[in-house]
């Protein structure tokens, strides 16, 4: 018999240890924070229809999703998003609550990453949906809602940037370019690969203002001057509404005074695409991809028969870990046993549990060395 093969699929890992002990800190803070705001929790399966996800104009790639039949020869998935299950649930389940809606979930999603890309497959989600609420009001409390939960983590070097789907939908109205180009288009300008987006605009039939447009998207980035320079161009009036709109909420975030945490980039263009309004990104200092993600999702839930606007954003639990700096010094208290007394051990240890406490028994060999002991241990 051959050894047994101890490695883990590409984009699987183990958590042990310490991480084991500030992931669930983490899933408790912001699952409390969210409970408090009324965000009511709801667990969906793990197990959906593959056409759950693949029946809608916003559906997932089927490469990106894992796949599977059931005994019935129907194809079923892992979950690669929480967002329409949610939206599914609110159709069904929900469908006569009153509005709005405010929900919330802790659960893993897999999705099929590139080869070799280091991203893991496997990513614990903890998010917020707002559902019938829209407004400017919604998306700011929602933004509001992003902001507080990584200041109650303790992390103070992270960033909110804020864009909207309106910008990047306003232009493509305007050409006749079929889905694969203008897919590639939104990839370079989120990637901010200018150089090949600028070799790819000038291989295209489209209006130069449209076209120097473009090319300056992934500059677009900072504070509220950036929209005032876009009504400088020639292009400012078939993006009006979006530019304008992420304009007050820019200034009611400054009531708020919360500009410190917020920017604002018109190059985000998310590669999950159903997103119709803002868009919501958080990045901590530390973390090299961004943390939490999120946004508007109108048409989305709308296409599960759902009269009603939505926005939400997941936080990625997992990203946060090594970063994450636990507040919590649990004192354990050490019981230290010779062999034969090891059942008494087990009794005081009992005691100690059934009080609170932490313990870890230790044994004692006759020819140990002198174990260091203190306040919290208990020779037995």
């Amino acid at each position: 018999m051959g050894a047994i093969n101890n490695f883990l699929p590409e984009g699987a890992r183990d958590i042990i240890s310490e991480d084991c002990y500030k992931k669930e800190e983490l899933r408790k803070s912001l699952e409390e924070n969210l409970e408090n705001w009324g965000y009511e929790q709801i667990i969906t399966p793990t197990l959906e229809y593959y056409d759950t996800f693949n029946s809608h104009p916003e559906a997932f790639k089927q490469e990106e999703m894992y796949k599977f039949f059931d005994n019935k020869g129907k194809i079923l998935v892992l979950r690669p998003d929480m967002t329409i299950p949610m939206a599914r649930v609110v159709s069904t389940k929900l469908k006569d609550y009153k509005r709005p809606i405010r929900v919330r979930y802790t659960s893993n999603v897999y999705r099929v990453n590139e080869v070799f890309g280091g991203k893991p497959n496997e990513i614990t989600h903890c998010g917020a949906e707002l559902i019938g609420r829209e407004t400017l009001e919604g998306d700011l409390e929602i933004i509001y809602l992003s902001i507080n939960l990584l200041k109650s983590l303790g992390l103070k070097e992270f960033k909110i940037e804020l864009g909207h789907m309106g910008v990047i939908t306003g232009i493509f109205e305007e050409l006749n370019l079929d889905d694969e180009v203008k897919e590639k288009i939104s990839f370079l300008i989120e990637k901010k690969r200018l150089g090949e987006l600028q070799g790819l605009l000038n291989k295209l039939n489209i209006p130069d203002e449209i076209k120097n447009f473009l090319e300056k998207l992934p500059w677009l980035f900072g504070n509220i001057e950036v929209l005032d320079s876009i009504s400088e161009l020639e292009i400012y009036e078939k993006i009006k509404e979006p530019i304008l709109y992420l304009k007050a909420l820019a200034e009611a975030i400054k009531k708020l005074k919360l500009q410190e945490y917020v920017s604002l980039d018109l190059g985000i263009i998310p590669k999950i695409n159903y997103y119709t309004g803002v868009i919501i990104r958080g990045y901590v200092q530390g973390v090299g991809s961004y943390v939490l993600q999120g946004g508007r999702y109108d048409k989305l839930i709308n296409s599960f028969g759902i009269d009603n606007g939505a926005i939400g954003f997941a936080i990625n639990i997992d990203s946060l870990i090594e970063v994450y700096k636990s507040s919590k010094k649990e004192k354990i208290t050490k019981i230290l046993y010779s062999k034969k007394d090891f059942i008494e051990a087990l009794v005081k240890g009992n005691e100690l549990t059934s009080k609170g406490y932490k313990v870890n028994l230790i044994e004692k060999k006759d020819d140990d060395a002198e174990i260091e002991s203190d306040e919290n241990t208990i020779l037995i």
